[in-house]
């Protein structure tokens, strides 16, 4: 069998090659939600007109609120998508899921959550890419330091 890990460089590629696979596996559930999120307004999303009740510019998370009626009701929700250019009381097309008014709502000429699973998809593939890359770098090293020792034992 293989020797115990010793050297700290092999240790340091081991920490990249885990810290990649758990980068990869935690894109994977971002890229995944963001991409359910994106078919279920796309299936089941209902657009409409809606009004901006408030922008939010400061600090570091920026959002637009907005007001839309949903079967009677005034509904208030925050739109993901929106633009930070709407000012209160413009009129904006959303879409919503009517089975989840709670949840966020996206401007609908936009594809936010779309966008967003294709960046989180491409941003797996490299950490995927990069722990392949590492993880076999590793194993041609103690391939090597195995040869070595079996040559001068």
């Amino acid at each position: 069998m293989g020797a115990a890990v010793t050297d700290a460089r092999q240790q340091n590629l081991i920490r990249v090659v885990v810290g990649f696979s758990l980068l990869t596996v935690f894109m994977c559930l971002q890229g995944g939600i963001a991409g359910v999120e994106a078919w279920t307004m796309k299936t089941r999303g209902v657009s409409t007109e809606a009004v901006v009740v408030g922008v939010d510019r400061a600090g570091k998370v920026k959002s637009t609120t907005v007001e839309f009626v949903h079967q009677g009701d005034t509904i208030t929700a925050d739109c993901n998508s929106c633009s930070l250019e709407l000012d209160t009381s413009d009129r904006v097309r959303i879409r919503y899921d009517p089975a989840r008014l709670t949840s966020d709502v996206e401007d609908a000429d936009s594809s936010g959550s779309r966008n967003l699973a294709v960046v989180l998809s491409v941003i797996m593939l490299v950490c995927l890419a990069a722990a392949v890359f590492t993880g076999r770098r590793l194993l041609r090293e103690r391939r090597r330091q195995e040869k070595v020792r079996q040559i001068f034992g």
